[in-house]
């Protein structure tokens, strides 16, 4: 992780403790019975997203324990937010980001239901490659189909036809994600290391604000599933934390 200046540090400082009282204002809200049914599944989404910054937020902190319980808390809100929605495609994005934050907390049992929902919605429902959002929902079920072996050609190459559309910096994470998957069924380590060095500078690229300085969530989260998959990538990178990645015994 890089060196933060003084300046960087307290602006994280005053981010964390800015979320940690969203998160608590949120749940007070639910408790008390003011979230709509009908807006419960953009309320867990967004409980998910304030307890993901807390996540990325803590590691600086040296609070790496707490990093992975909000981690974990933020799989389980995207879980939640799937099951709430009606929208096939949004249910997706939200079931892979689940996937991603619970491969950040070391959760395997969110992990993997999050990755078996989405292909329980991939056999349900096939969106034509033209839709708008097809890339969400493709690179979901690529996404969860390396989690849970279950990869399929017509999806990859079904996201491989959506991401040649796609703008240069935003065909990268497709890229990384095609990628990473076709290295999962061909059992190619050196691809699904380029997987996620494609995800880092898709990262790199769009790095804007302090809590971008941090991490690469996507791209951590993928070297981290390849791992638990026994794979031994070794990617070093200011943007990937050894704290997550390699903690010490």
């Amino acid at each position: 992780m890089r060196e933060f200046t003084e300046d960087q540090r307290e602006q994280v400082r005053t981010l964390l403790g800015r979320n940690e009282r969203r998160i608590e204002r949120k749940k007070e809200l639910q408790r008390e019975g003011q979230v709509a049914d009908e807006k419960i599944s953009t309320f867990y989404s967004g409980l998910a997203r304030k307890y993901r910054t807390v996540g990325i937020l803590s590691i600086p902190e040296g609070r790496v324990s707490d990093a992975r319980r909000n981690f974990s808390a933020a799989a389980a809100a995207y879980l939640r937010s799937a099951r709430e929605s009606s929208v096939d495609v949004f249910a997706s994005l939200s079931l892979a980001r689940g996937i991603y934050a619970a491969a950040l907390a070391g959760d395997d049992a969110t992990l993997r239901a999050c990755a078996e929902r989405v292909r329980e919605l991939h056999r349900e429902y096939d969106p034509d490659a033209t839709d708008p959002h097809a890339d969400r929902f493709y690179f979901a079920g690529c996404l969860a189909g390396a989690v849970v072996d279950e990869v399929t050609d017509d999806e990859l190459a079904t996201l491989e036809e959506v991401n040649e559309r796609k703008p240069e910096t935003e065909a990268l994470y497709g890229r990384a994600i095609i990628d990473f998957t076709t290295g999962v069924r061909d059992d190619d380590r050196d691809l699904i290391e380029t997987a996620v060095r494609t995800m880092l500078e898709y990262h790199e690229r769009r790095c804007d604000d302090v809590v971008d300085l941090i991490m690469a969530p996507e791209a951590t989260a993928l070297l981290l599933v390849a791992r638990s998959g026994g794979y031994d990538v070794d990617v070093t990178a200011e943007f990937l934390p050894a704290e997550l990645i390699d903690p010490p015994e």
